[in-house]
């Protein structure tokens, strides 16, 4: 069953991420959310927090080449995603 925890600010969540998972496992962190919802700040703010690299989709990303996906270098972000799960946690967004 899943459960759902509600934070009330960025600092609990991250805290809470860092003693729950973060000194036991890897990570593999995700976020997502609408244009403009705020990902890169809370991914950027919990990478920070956390100690943790982030990946933003964007850099792997060609422009004028339709839908998001099809635009996307999936190779580069492979390789990428497989050299920094090597060294830690990683946070996508």
């Amino acid at each position: 069953m899943e459960k759902i925890i509600r934070f009330d600010n960025r600092s609990s969540f991250a805290k809470s991420l860092q003693e729950t998972y973060l000194l036991k496992n890897r990570l593999l962190i995700g976020i997502d959310g609408d244009k403009g919802s705020g990902k890169t700040n809370l991914s950027y703010f919990l990478g920070a927090e956390l100690m943790i690299n982030v990946i933003n989709l964007d850099d792997f990303t060609e422009s004028n080449r339709g839908c998001f996906i099809d635009a996307m270098d999936l190779s580069r972000l492979e390789i990428r995603i497989k050299n920094l799960n090597r060294i830690g946690s990683i946070i996508i967004e």
